[in-house]
């Protein structure tokens, strides 16, 4: 298939393109506000937990930006690695520790501003690269179809936007590809060290995330299909891998069967249920963001695009399955569907909203991207297709480095936590500004990090206990609940809507109230 080996021009500028991406992921890291989970990382660096930062905050007093950031990076007051490990256990056990005791080690080497703690996940990100490279050989031995996938992962938007969070989607990412070539080579030569390196691979990706069980299950029903469900040497050099990555998980898998309570009541947003119409209209945006991505506010208007991007999709797994050995379209489809369907399928039964998750599907993603990436270089050495094959191929490159350099220089992600950029400028607009919610600290901790120093919060623990100190006159509810709007008229004041925030896809509204000078 790939005998006529591509002009150096070629792979020259494909390289070009996987550099440009590697320079979009270290571009303005400190410019986009942190989201909810990126806080949650922070939290869990500090080695404090949830419930001490809650207990200790949410108590109706007056605190300042300094006391929230306190619980946001480790310092000499904390309770250490250990208090890390202790409160993921305790309240998110669904999340395995390596990354966020990573993300410590990390905040005390290089410092806890924005730029430094998105730096870990990018150095991840970046070691994805020779990662695919190495997958590529292993499956169709084409420098070629390497480099393709390399540039179109390098410009994906989705790939490019979870480069720069602080969280461990880009590790697990990386280590998910290390344990696909790696089993790939231990069939292709099954030594004891081929084994081992995998097995060390897959003990790491567990501790990073406990869906790589997910990615274990679907090596296990391949080798089981290629070796005809006999128990061949390859067969029992998986078992034997498989079972000692367990063993070495299995404090960790212990403390979430302990605590599974805490993880149904960690994960019940999942199920929460969507009508059928949005959750087809949220999948194909979810994959259109493989190719080209845009402000929320603009879904209706290029959701279309999803068409070609469909016809694409579906036309390369038609030529994947077409003109690959069994061995190599097997693979993929079994992994992509050993991570997708137990997600989907559910959503589609029951109701939830799973499916629509994407940093759950990164993997897929790449193997989506491996697919095309056959198909362009397949087409681009059939010289009767040529020159259209090149066109699309430029044009796939261009579309996704015109998302990725939009979305990098702008102050939000597609406009997630975009009202913290907003009523950040608002508040920092004017002078010692206090800040009331009933929200708890852990659901507002991002917002810490946007306000200027001289800022001042109140953070309800119950809305009878709503005051106002003398000192302030520039006040402000952060999203505050029907209840407490109810306590605020109440107690004479008129609080005036200042900015508003509805994704009319999801229903999300976040509200930003001004209390009147006036009456303070």
């Amino acid at each position: 298939m790939f005998n006529l080996f591509p002009k150096n021009k070629v792979i020259i500028l494909l390289i070009l393109v996987v550099i440009f991406g590697i320079f979009l992921r270290i571009t303005n890291l400190n410019q986009k506000p942190y989201w909810y989970d990126e806080a949650y990382t922070l939290l869990r660096s500090s080695g404090y937990s949830a419930l001490e930062a809650n207990e200790n905050l949410s108590n109706g007093q007056v605190i300042s930006v300094e006391d929230g950031l306190r619980y946001q990076h480790p310092s000499s007051q904390d309770k250490g690695a250990m208090g890390t490990i202790l409160g993921l256990a305790s309240e998110e056990p669904q999340h395995p520790p390596l990354y966020f005791l990573l993300t410590r080690i990390w905040a005390q080497l290089f410092g806890n501003s924005k730029s430094s703690m998105r730096s870990l996940p990018v150095i991840c990100s970046i070691l994805a690269f020779p990662a695919i490279y190495w997958l590529c050989l292993e499956l169709f031995s084409s420098p070629l179809v390497a480099w393709l996938a390399m540039a179109l992962v390098a410009v994906s938007p989705i790939h490019l936007r979870y480069s720069q969070m602080a969280r461990q989607y880009s590790l697990w990412t990386t280590l998910i590809l290390l344990s696909c070539a790696a089993i790939l080579r231990a069939i292709r030569q099954p030594t004891k060290l081929n084994w081992a390196v995998y097995c060390l691979i897959i003990s790491i990706g567990i501790y990073c995330h406990l869906l790589m069980g997910l990615v274990v299950i679907a090596h296990g029903i391949y080798i089981l299909a290629i070796e005809g469900f006999r128990l061949t040497k390859i067969v029992i050099g998986y078992l034997v891998s498989s079972l000692v990555a367990i063993i070495v998980a299995f404090p960790w898998l212990w403390i979430v069967w302990q605590n599974r309570n805490v993880v149904t009541y960690r994960t019940e947003w999942t199920s929460h249920k969507l009508p059928f119409s949005v959750l087809v209209q949220i999948w194909s945006i979810v994959l259109d963001r493989l190719f080209v991505a845009w402000h929320f506010n603009d879904n209706f208007k290029f959701i279309y695009l999803t068409i070609p991007v469909i016809f694409l999709v579906v036309y390369g797994f038609y030529f994947f399955r077409r003109y690959t050995s069994k061995r190599i379209w097997l693979f993929i489809l079994i992994l992509m569907a050993t991570i997708f369907l137990p997600l989907l399928i559910p959503d589609l039964i029951f109701g939830g909203e799973r499916s629509i998750n994407e940093r759950y599907f990164l993997i897929c993603y790449v193997c989506i991207d491996l697919i095309i990436a056959y198909l362009l270089a397949s087409k681009l050495t059939q010289q009767l297709q040529n020159y259209f094959w090149r066109f699309i191929t430029i044009f796939i490159l261009s579309i996704g480095i015109l998302s990725c350099t939009l979305a990098v220089f702008s102050p939000t992600w597609w406009g997630w936590s975009e009202f913290d950029v907003k009523i950040a400028q608002i508040t920092n607009s004017v002078d010692k500004p206090l800040i009331i919610s009933d929200l708890s600290f852990d659901e507002m901790a991002s917002f810490f990090s946007e306000v200027k120093p001289d800022t001042k919060f109140i953070i309800l623990p119950n809305t009878n206990l709503f005051h106002i100190p003398d000192k302030f006159s520039n006040v402000f509810l952060y999203n505050p609940s029907k209840r407490l709007l109810s306590v605020v008229r109440q107690r004479n004041f008129e609080p005036k809507l200042v900015y508003s925030f509805r994704d009319s896809m999801t229903k999300f509204v976040f509200s930003f109230y001004q209390l009147s000078p006036s009456k303070l």
